[in-house]
């Protein structure tokens, strides 16, 4: 596939982090790579901010919501990010923990 002057950056920034990558935290590498990208920064923050907050009547989230700042996500931004952010392997509890909270929270599923 031909990819845009922007996309060819972003990705051989991609392939230049995975070659440098720590092997003990692929999920946190994988949100610095989102992070690189605005759009796909701005709306990973979105999706995290509407799946982590709570109805305050119900102390639980609103899944509906939820859903449709991933589906939003997954719709506007390239699979190179996506999948790395979906996919992202954890050694650690720490990463394990950040992953259940900021890339896969509960309220998605």
């Amino acid at each position: 596939t031909v990819l845009t002057s922007g996309c060819q950056i972003h990705f051989l920034l991609l392939v230049v982090m995975d070659l440098n990558s720590s092997k003990e935290n692929h999920c946190l590498d994988a949100a610095k790579a989102c992070n690189l990208d605005e759009n796909c920064m701005n709306l990973r923050s979105q999706y995290i901010s509407t799946c982590t907050r709570l109805v305050t009547s119900t102390d639980s989230c609103n899944r509906r919501k939820c859903h449709k700042a991933l589906r939003q996500f997954f719709d506007r931004i390239p699979s190179e990010y996506t999948y790395r952010l979906l996919f992202c392997s954890c050694r650690t509890e720490a990463c394990a923990q950040r992953r259940r909270q900021t890339i896969v929270p509960s309220c998605s599923y």
